[in-house]
């Protein structure tokens, strides 16, 4: 199952894409500042703020792990 990064996924756009991935089949890890409220199986909810240069080192290793 392919897996896709979506950011901003608390709202908005990044909610709704992150919503048509996860019908069609996909693996989600949404990024936002806040959780949202998508629930779903195949979706991990990571907290990350992408203006704050060390939340993104602690994403790349989160992501490789």
């Amino acid at each position: 199952m392919a897996t896709a990064v979506v950011t901003g996924t608390s709202s908005g756009i990044g909610e709704a894409i992150a919503a048509m991935l996860l019908e069609s089949g996909y693996n989600v890890i949404g990024l936002s500042r806040t959780r949202g409220t998508i629930m779903h199986p195949s979706f991990r909810h990571i907290p990350c703020d992408l203006r704050e240069t060390a939340a993104l080192e602690a994403l790349k290793t989160d992501l490789l792990a």
